[in-house]
């Protein structure tokens, strides 16, 4: 369990052909939660599970 966060996860599924990610979307989150609270998105790219926890925020950012 993770209070105040959202966690979503994917099982891993290495790409089969030569185009990788550019993590642009990753990097796209990372910087708009740090602009709305400071608050760091937590990346867990394991063997078999893809995790990002995301910091909830709240209306008036005093929680």
């Amino acid at each position: 369990m993770n209070p105040g966060k959202i966690v979503v996860e994917n099982p891993v599924q290495r790409k089969t052909g030569e185009d990788d990610s550019l993590g642009v979307g990753l990097e796209n989150i990372r910087q708009r939660y740090s602009h709305l609270s400071g608050a760091d998105v937590e990346i867990v790219n394991g063997p078999e599970l893809f995790q990002i926890k995301l910091p909830l925020i709240y209306a008036d950012h005093h929680r």
